[in-house]
């Protein structure tokens, strides 16, 4: 199925080839993106918002489910915890741009028409609760040292968090946005864009990856390793990056 996109929503947006995070945009700023899709997406994780939350990341990927990952703690115990909807809730955005035809079909006649068999199919598809979509979640120990470890990781990047020195353009890709409550603080974030290979950030990407594959499988002794490794690795990276600044 091919679309048009009339407006520049879907594929570009304040991209930043930079190896740091950046700065969260606001409601307050005048030029937050996707207002109504990142307030979706943020009430369906709510979860990850809750008191009990030392640290999370919402990941929003482009052509699958957004998803939460971080880790809470609760009666001396620290887990690793994520969730996601069955579904992409990107639909829920679409649907009204398919329905004013900032999104159109080419039609056989080589014409670009409104899409009613693939609008259709949406409403078929997404209930009009968005809460009544099914969540993947799960939930796994880890030691209180990983988890200070993890903090501190979470910690170091969020105060690092500026503004990059020019802004470029971005198309699909994920969208990572990192925050923590902090004393003293409402809460910290910063978010990146699908970071380079070369990065730190990549590393960091790289770390959240192995966070989700032990908490989806945490029994398996692989994912355990892989983590325990991530972690200190990752965490030796900031401390050389730091000792040459």
């Amino acid at each position: 199925m091919k679309y048009l996109l009339l407006s520049l929503l879907l594929i570009s947006g304040s991209a930043h080839s930079v190896d740091h995070l950046v700065p969260e945009e606001s409601i307050y700023s005048g030029g937050f993106y996707l207002e109504d899709y990142n307030k979706l997406v943020a009430y369906y994780l709510r979860d990850a918002y809750a008191q009990n939350v030392n640290l999370r990341v919402i990941v929003t990927p482009s052509f699958s489910p957004e998803y939460a990952l971080g880790v809470k703690h609760s009666e001396g115990r620290h887990q690793i915890f994520y969730m996601a909807p069955e579904i992409h809730l990107w639909g829920y955005q679409m649907m009204p741009m398919m329905e004013s035809g900032a999104v159109q079909t080419l039609s056989e006649d080589g014409e670009w028409t409104k899409n009613e068999d693939g609008l259709a199919e949406l409403r078929n598809l997404y209930p009009d609760d968005p809460d009544d979509i099914p969540r993947v979640y799960c939930e796994a120990d880890i030691p209180a040292q990983t988890a200070s470890s993890l903090e501190q990781i979470w910690m170091t990047l969020l105060k690092g968090v500026k503004y990059p020195d020019s802004a470029s353009q971005k198309r699909d890709g994920e969208t990572y946005h990192f925050s923590m409550p902090v004393q003293g603080f409402t809460a910290m974030a910063g978010s990146a864009w699908s970071p380079k290979p070369e990065s730190t950030l990549f590393g960091l990407v790289a770390l959240t990856k192995d966070m989700r594959a032990y908490c989806l499988d945490s029994d398996n002794r692989k994912n355990k390793k892989a983590l325990m490794s991530s972690i200190a690795q990752f965490s030796q990276t900031l401390e050389t990056s730091k000792a040459k600044q």
